[in-house]
């Protein structure tokens, strides 16, 4: 079977335009700038990185083969054989030719592991001092962590956990940003290694301004007390997945999903696009069933996770037993 690297939502958005940046932000001084962050083609103006608005007849393009965080997405490696996979009938290489015979080892907490999680600031460089507590998935608060950690100079914050981690993790806003929204992290798939780093992209706290302006372009005002989903679509081979749905349970009157194209929020998108990224505004507290369908492969994710009022909760779709 195939394995997949540790897919990670980038809990970020906005690279590839000023939309969701925040005020301070300096993305880039020159067009140079821009073509080292992968935004080939893009013009500097304002600080930020700009692309060309594509034509309505074209398909849509991305800032950067990433989405709407660094353009890094070129670090993920493909999917390849290791202990990590269980023997099964041969699948094809095709995007989508895993659905179906994915399967995932047992969890074995008497087996160590470890998972890398990768922090930016808002100029997309490592963040030093974000906290990782890693969480039992029956520890719905989280009061007794497993295990916790903090992002050294180069911004990854390893967490100790076990065989097949079957929890999920917490990450409190910084001194540094304290109006951030606290983050609830659910890496996929399970990390079955001692040295396991999340290739998926990088985690950024967002503050209230920017989800307000996401759920604004949207259609939508922030409902109080409510939690957002901010996720990362991956395929077969590990790469970021367009013409995926995702769809949750329970919803609000005002619970929307939205869709990222090349950093904005594309209201008339009603799939991922290049990116894989999207976002659920407005998610009722709870335990969240969430399900993920590839408009060619069929459904190829269902799982629960954890909503909170005014939190993030960032999730990694990918191909899993189903």
């Amino acid at each position: 079977m195939k394995r997949y690297e540790i897919g990670l939502i980038v809990l970020a958005l906005g690279s590839g335009c000023g939309l969701l940046l925040e005020a301070d932000d300096v993305q880039c001084n020159e067009d140079s700038d821009c073509t080292e962050r992968g935004f080939a083609g893009a013009a500097c103006e304002q600080n930020v990185c700009v692309t060309a608005t594509p034509d309505s007849e074209t398909e849509p393009t991305s800032t950067g083969s990433t989405g709407p965080t660094t353009g890094e997405a070129s670090t993920t490696s493909s999917a390849g054989e290791d202990s990590s996979s269980s023997s099964g009938p041969v699948v094809g290489d095709g995007p989508w030719d895993c659905i179906g015979h994915v399967e995932w080892d047992e969890e074995d907490e008497n087996v160590p592991a470890a998972l890398g999680l990768h922090f930016t600031n808002g100029q997309f460089q490592d963040f030093e001092g974000a906290e990782l507590n890693a969480c039992r998935p029956l520890d719905l608060e989280c009061d007794e962590p497993l295990s916790t950690a903090v992002s050294g100079p180069d911004g990854v914050a390893f967490a100790e956990v076990y065989y097949g981690f079957d929890g999920y993790f917490r990450a409190p806003p910084p001194e540094s940003i304290p109006d951030a929204y606290p983050l609830i992290i659910f890496a996929n798939p399970p990390p079955f290694s001692v040295e396991t780093e999340s290739r998926g992209g990088d985690i950024l706290f967002i503050e209230p301004t920017t989800v307000a302006a996401l759920a604004a372009v949207s259609g939508e005002e922030i409902v109080p007390d409510t939690g957002f989903i901010f996720f990362s679509a991956f395929d077969c081979n590990n790469e970021l997945a367009a013409d995926v749905t995702l769809s949750v349970s329970p919803v609000g009157e005002s619970t929307v999903v939205t869709y990222l194209d090349g950093g904005f929020p594309n209201p008339e998108l009603t799939e991922t696009a290049e990116s894989g990224q999207g976002a659920v505004i407005n998610v009722p507290p709870g335990l969240v069933e969430v399900t993920a369908t590839s408009l060619d492969g069929g459904k190829f994710f269902e799982g629960s996770v954890l909503v909170e009022a005014n939190t993030i909760t960032g999730l990694a779709v990918v191909p899993a037993p189903m």
